[in-house]
């Protein structure tokens, strides 16, 4: 099953990781999937949460960073580049304005832990469907 499931998700070109509530578990799947070596390709990562930080804003509790390896694209508010361990090499800023900056697309230039905080008040954030997580070019 383990295997079946590999081959599956390397054969996807975007997915989701969705979750009914806080604390489900998404971040903890990410991290399975980004540091496990189980995902090939350059992986994209975005958020329409607050994702990687260290304590949970609303709870107060420790939640798990969230791991990228080199390479990774990221999608993230401009603001948030000061967070996270990651070398960052700004490939683009987009226009798309959100309470925490403009929406800058960056890729890791050094493994590390990141911080993808959402651009959950740009105007297409409600049409994503709830999008998370890995999604290969």
């Amino acid at each position: 099953m383990h295997d079946e499931l590999i081959r599956r998700l390397n054969e996807t070109k975007t997915m989701s990781i969705v979750g009914m509530c806080k604390n489900a578990g998404k971040t903890t799947m990410l991290n399975w999937l980004l540091t496990g070596g189980h995902l090939r390709g350059t992986l994209g990562l975005t958020s329409i949460g607050r994702d990687g930080e260290s304590t949970d804003v609303v709870t107060g509790t420790e939640k798990p960073g969230i791991f990228v390896r080199e390479g990774t694209l990221i999608a993230t508010a401009k603001d948030m580049l000061r967070l996270g361990d990651v070398t960052k090499e700004i490939l683009m800023t987009t226009g798309i304005p959100t309470p925490l900056g403009e929406v800058v697309i960056l890729r890791a230039r050094s493994a590390g832990y990141g911080y993808t905080p959402a651009a959950a008040s740009a105007p297409w954030a409600g049409s994503s469907g709830g999008r998370y997580g890995p999604c290969r070019r």
